[in-house]
């Protein structure tokens, strides 16, 4: 798609400015994706990878128990996709839960003591 070479074979790459994008759904809303979308979810995704990691490394872990997403992102990603795609540790479903602005909880509870 980076360069609009498919763009002849399937209707599904279309362009789009000056780059191309590859359609998922037609239709309202239509959705499409873009190089740009790639690359921010592998760069989301080495970070997750990386911070969890060195995480699990301090406390020398193989395994998570419990996973607990925080800000927006944690309000709006599904655990389960973001276990397919590699963003989080694998861990039960049911031990994955979002707990709103936790930045926000951890500055009140510092203040606090």
């Amino acid at each position: 798609v980076v360069d609009g070479s498919l763009s002849t074979r399937s209707p599904r790459v279309t362009a789009s400015g000056r780059t191309f994008s590859y359609v998922l759904k037609e239709g309202e809303p239509r959705i499409t994706i873009t190089q740009t979308d790639v690359r921010a979810i592998q760069l989301a995704k080495a970070a997750l990878y990386a911070g969890t990691k060195l995480l699990m490394e301090k406390q020398h872990t193989d395994h998570v128990d419990r996973i607990h997403f925080a800000g927006a992102f944690g309000s709006f990603i599904d655990p389960k996709y973001a276990m397919v795609l590699g963003l989080i540790p694998d861990c039960d479903l049911d031990k994955v839960s979002a707990v709103g602005n936790a930045a926000g909880a951890g500055a009140r509870m510092a203040l606090l003591n």
